[in-house]
């Protein structure tokens, strides 16, 4: 099995099987493999498509399979590929689902859903942690009830001052008026 990073050419069941066994029991490492045939053009023209995804996805494997030079076939991984190019997906060792066609924009709306899948199960795994981090400062910065209602009341206070002051320049004023017609009349 020739490997370069996170990119495998796969040449046997057997080298499969080693990929797979080299993840743990609870692995949630992603694996795709592009099961491909040397004369089919869609498996040719997905290829590149298929390098650039691994070096955008690069915490997934991927994973490359000729079936015109794959040896020892079971039929293990292969048993549900009935063309090519198809790209069988798995998490750690469990099958996910199968995308066949050479449609570039699919394979990736495919990838999306997936990834989407596995970052929403991280962050609900790492959510009690955050809280846990998180609460404390909450409950300093929460005020209790009493205290909100005081701080209301405050400032409906510090309102009502500037509103009577408010009024009594207006009072002055009036009265000031009142005055000068007084004397003019």
């Amino acid at each position: 099995m020739s490997q370069v990073n996170n990119l495998f050419m796969i040449r046997s069941e057997q080298l499969l099987d080693t990929l797979f066994n080299d993840l743990s029991e609870n692995s949630q490492k992603i694996i795709l493999i592009f099961v491909s045939q040397n004369e089919c053009e869609p498996s040719k023209s997905l290829y590149p498509f298929f390098i650039s995804l691994s070096k955008k996805y690069k915490n997934y494997y991927f994973a490359f399979l000729n079936l015109e030079n794959y040896s020892f076939n079971t039929g293990k991984y292969t048993s549900s590929v009935t063309g090519t190019p198809t790209v069988l997906f798995y998490k750690g060792r469990n099958f996910l689902k199968e995308y066949q066609g050479g449609d570039y924009n699919e394979l990736q709306y495919e990838i999306n859903e997936i990834h989407e899948i596995k970052n929403k199960k991280i962050i609900q795994n790492s959510k009690p942690v955050v809280e846990e981090k998180i609460q404390p400062m909450i409950q300093q910065n929460q005020k209790t009830e009493k205290q909100i209602k005081e701080e209301k009341i405050e400032k409906i206070e510090q309102l009502i001052s500037v509103y009577n002051k408010m009024c009594l320049i207006e009072l002055k004023k009036l009265s000031s008026m009142k005055d000068m017609h007084k004397r003019l009349c």
